[in-house]
């Protein structure tokens, strides 16, 4: 409980700095093709008013939250570009695997009654988003490509930049889907799937991620659609590292972090030969790994020389990293909430503001989370509310005896005010509980220089 409240009295701060009172501007905008990367204006005044202050979990009655009426915003059409045909299938890229851990165990059942009759609690499985999984494989394939294609560049010329028209093309179906619905955050915020490695998932994820906290910054279109180009191909310049070094489970040597701290450089030039249409999304690239701070690379950029877009795509890409495995840590799923805790820790590198946005926006507890509920339950986070990022939707796993419930059920707890999120699960509780196996390993230490996984 100690700790719940130190990261709730946390997010409260954050959201406190981040309502401090702006200057009104307008949302930033696209720089102009062939023109350089122009001077952002202030990122805090990119923020939205704040939110209502977050429960506090001791509160025995919260507000009954009310539901917004406001209808979702619709897509705007995407910057015109003369499209090729899209590159025929190539063999797939061979990219680093990363471990991966088994789930807990899914309760719920396809053949439960749809219902209960009482507020806030359902007996129906979380579905499926079919659109979204569909929207995710493609991305999937054309990041698979993107990288092919630039290992290969310099037998094969002209497909690296068919991919990334590609990928321009489906940024804005990405957009579109990413701030209307859920269904690509819970993908981003799953498990990778077996024989993905981590490489291609991370790109598609941060650009997903990218989106949502860039909507939450109320980002102008086109600026996701640079943010979500950007997540896409920002880590293309891993293609010049010398080989295993991405995947290296030991620390790295002086001179392999130099070359590690070379990688956004060599993404910057590769895009930039792309040509000047390119150059906001090349400088967004290139500036992924800078801190606010000034302890970042490979400029040591500070405050507002940092572009908006590259402080939200370098804050997803360090949140990410911590989400999911890594050949030189141990992650677990369920304590995908460890990164956010991380990243509030590192506040003076990422900043309130920004990080105010993405609590907002995935929650104090993750899609993904496994938690304890005030009820004694145990359960699974399958949905964040953007109203309330203190009570999600859960998944009920194991019922206040630690047994499978008898009625598999979802909690909405922003309909349910007398049950609230007591605290997230570690991997040792999830181990107690049976929910995940004794570790094979010792668990390996984060990779970490200067707030950079």
């Amino acid at each position: 409980m100690a700790n719940l409240l130190r990261l709730v009295n946390t997010y409260d701060a954050f959201k406190a700095e981040g309502a401090k009172p702006k200057h009104a501007k307008d949302k930033p905008a696209k720089n102009k093709p062939g023109a350089a990367a122009a001077p952002s204006r202030k990122f805090e005044d990119a923020i939205r008013p704040a939110a209502p202050q977050a429960q506090n979990p001791q509160a025995v009655a919260p507000q009954q939250p009310v539901a917004s009426s406001a209808p979702p915003a619709s897509a705007a059409p995407p910057r015109p570009s003369p499209p090729p045909e899209p590159p025929a299938p190539g063999r797939p890229l061979e990219v680093p695997i990363a471990p991966v851990h088994p789930a807990a165990p899914d309760c719920a059942t396809p053949d439960t009654p749809r219902g209960t009759g009482i507020t806030g609690v359902s007996t129906t499985p979380i579905e499926p988003d079919t659109e979204a999984e569909a929207l995710y494989s493609r991305a999937l394939l054309s990041v698979s490509r993107l990288f092919e294609a630039a290992v290969m560049e310099n037998i094969t010329p002209g497909r690296l930049a068919a991919t990334v028209v590609d990928l321009e093309q489906l940024s804005p179906l990405v957009v579109a889907s990413a701030t209307n619905g859920r269904g690509l955050l819970r993908k981003a915020m799953g498990t990778y799937a077996e024989g993905e490695g981590f490489v291609l998932p991370h790109s598609v994820n941060v650009a997903i991620l990218a989106v949502q906290l860039g909507d939450a910054l109320d980002f102008a279109h086109e600026s996701l659609l640079d943010l979500c180009l950007a997540g896409f191909i920002h880590d293309i310049g891993s293609v010049s590292l010398p080989h295993g070094l991405l995947t290296k489970s030991e620390s790295l040597t002086p001179s392999e972090w130099d070359d590690m701290r070379s990688r956004p450089t060599h993404s910057y030039e590769t895009i930039r030969r792309l040509g000047d249409r390119y150059e906001q999304v090349a400088q967004i690239a290139h500036q992924v790994y800078e801190r606010l701070d000034g302890s970042g690379y490979p400029k040591g950029l500070q405050g507002d020389e940092i572009l908006p877009e590259a402080r939200i795509l370098g804050t997803v890409d360090f949140y990410e990293s911590f989400a999911h495995p890594r050949p030189y840590k141990t992650t677990l799923p369920g304590i995908a909430n460890h990164g956010i805790q991380m990243l509030m820790q590192m506040a003076d590198k990422f900043g309130a503001a920004t990080l105010k946005a993405l609590v907002g926006s995935i929650g104090l507890f993750p899609i993904g989370s496994y938690v304890r509920l005030s009820s004694g339950e145990i359960g699974r986070v399958v949905d964040v509310k953007k109203e309330n990022p203190m009570r999600p939707e859960v998944e009920v796993l194991l019922n206040n005896e630690h047994q499978p419930p008898g009625n598999p059920r979802t909690l909405n707890l922003l309909a349910i005010p007398h049950i609230y999120v007591s605290r997230a699960l570690t991997a040792s509780d999830l181990r107690e509980l049976g929910l995940l196996p004794p570790p094979s390993e010792m668990p390996k230490l984060p990779r970490l220089e200067n707030g950079h996984s």
